[in-house]
């Protein structure tokens, strides 16, 4: 897989999975036990039940699935957290990772704070280019995530961007990984299913 070639050239560790057990067994490989593990929102980590599965095997995930603490106190704790897992919304053919937020608190993770990022992502999520991966984020990422977080945006009802200045939009930072960060690892796990949106 090429995509897997230029993820390794740019410096990212790439890893390609055929199942949710594989894509545990690489995180356990490089997260010590017992570690706490922050999530940023992710469909596809809740379709592999990713957090569940982690805290059955002594993992302290802080995701809304697994965690009594409020949402507040999630995104505050996962500020502080070594270890942090999330999806991508595209991932272009020459190795770039493309996500667009609103909260931005999945795109501050992936560029600074924890010493290790796994980012999960379906093979749906790889684009041709950077033009392929902002046309996915603005006719499927972001109308899918505004819908179904109930958000008041134009998109959420025609299924496209519209370009909105509306204060509930999610498409408020973007953030291009051309290489990790200086300050972190930065795993790729393409998983062999179309995954999250």
């Amino acid at each position: 897989m090429k995509v897997l070639e230029n993820l390794s050239r740019r410096g990212f560790k790439p890893f390609f999975a055929e199942s949710a057990e594989e894509v545990i067994q690489i995180i356990r490989q490089n997260v010590p036990a017992g570690s706490t593990i922050g999530f940023g929102g992710s469909q596809t980590c809740e379709a592999l039940q990713v957090p569940q599965r982690l805290k059955a095997l002594g993992y302290v995930c802080n995701h809304q699935l697994t965690s009594d603490l409020s949402w507040e106190a999630l995104c505050q704790s996962n500020r502080f957290v070594d270890y942090y897992i999330t999806s991508t919304n595209a991932l272009t053919e020459d190795g770039q990772l493309v996500n667009t937020d609103g909260r931005s608190n999945r795109v501050s993770a992936m560029c600074y704070g924890p010493k290790k990022l796994f980012v999960v992502a379906g093979r749906n999520k790889i684009c041709k280019d950077l033009p392929a991966a902002f046309e996915r984020i603005e006719k499927v990422a972001a109308p899918l995530n505004a819908k179904r977080l109930n958000k008041k945006t134009p998109c959420a009802v025609t299924g496209k961007c519209e370009k909105c200045f509306s204060k509930d939009t999610i498409c408020k930072a973007t953030l291009i990984l051309h290489n990790p960060t200086s300050t972190m690892e930065v795993f790729v796990i393409i998983v062999n299913r179309d995954l999250g949106f």
